[in-house]
């Protein structure tokens, strides 16, 4: 249970909160780089992240199995949030984040059968 609140706390943290910094913060600073610094969280940091979070999902599958699903429906949020609620773009993005963890999940999960086995 521990693993999956800390886990959740980092989803939280990286789909609201650096999304939140990059454009209130630095934004306010740098109006033109707070939403391409925006897009640079978006395209490398939140899926790498979810690939993290998947494999590490993987090793205790039974209970980890919800995180790709709630740090996926977290940025979809966070993405209507911070930019247009209209923009069905990010439905998207958020099967693609889907996508990549729920397969980083299995993956881990068979990577660690294959080990138990030898």
């Amino acid at each position: 249970m521990k693993k999956f609140i800390f886990w959740l706390i980092i989803s939280i943290i990286i789909m609201f909160v650096l999304p939140w910094m990059v454009l209130t913060v630095i934004g306010s600073f740098l109006p033109h780089a707070g939403k391409w610094l925006y897009y640079i969280l978006f395209f490398t940091v939140n899926a790498m992240y979810i690939i993290l979070m998947g494999a590490v999902a993987g090793e205790n599958i039974k209970k980890l199995w919800s995180l790709p699903f709630l740090s996926s429906g977290f940025f979809l949020i966070s993405a209507w949030i911070f930019f247009e609620i209209e923009n069905t773009e990010f439905l998207e993005y958020t099967a693609i984040y889907l996508l990549l963890g729920t397969a980083a999940m299995l993956i881990s999960m068979f990577i660690k059968k294959i080990r138990s086995k030898s």
